[in-house]
């Protein structure tokens, strides 16, 4: 389906716009640096230059006084849009960047296709801010962090045996 071309709309000194597939450096810079940048930025320019059927990425920069200052990922996938890696400079966190360029997102998926956006959020600092939006919450899921010397072990699978014969099932048994 190719890049959004939904115009660029401003909301305070923030201007929100569909990214131009040479900024795509830009979009992934505010999620991630080091070795995992150069890996992001390919599956993500896979998937907008090559999206599955019915499907388009819509990649967005928010920028003050044409400075890149967050980023965003819309995903189309009807009937659901769903928002990833909504992203800040550190310096503009509060400011409103990252509202903005959710209420951008709002408006880039066609009515008549998409009947739901899902934003997914980590930060239990963020929740009053998207329910302000429109969004309820769905679930919670709880995050758990192990002891930096906690080692993942696989229980033995036994002794070796020969291969086990299974009769085929029929549809019935299913």
């Amino acid at each position: 389906m190719g890049p959004a071309t939904t115009p660029a709309a401003s909301v305070g000194t923030v201007q929100v716009r569909a990214a131009a597939p040479e900024e795509l450096d830009a979009v992934v810079a505010f999620w991630t640096d080091g070795p995992h940048r150069p890996e992001l930025r390919r599956a993500l320019d896979v998937l907008w230059s090559h999206p599955g059927p019915a499907e388009r990425l819509v990649p967005l920069l928010a920028e003050r006084d044409g400075v890149p200052v967050g980023s965003a990922v819309l995903l189309e996938q009807p009937p659901v849009a769903s928002l990833h890696g909504v992203g800040t400079s550190t310096d503009e966190r509060g400011l409103g960047v990252a509202s903005s360029l959710v209420e951008y997102a709002l408006g880039v998926p066609e009515p008549a296709t998409v009947g739901a956006v899902v934003l997914a959020t980590d930060s239990r600092k963020s929740a009053p801010r998207p329910e302000r939006l429109g969004f309820a919450v769905l679930h919670e899921f709880a995050e758990f962090e192990l002891p930096d010397d906690a080692e993942l072990t696989m229980p033995s699978p036994g002794p070796p045996q020969p291969p086990r014969w299974r009769p085929p099932r029929d549809d019935a048994s299913r």
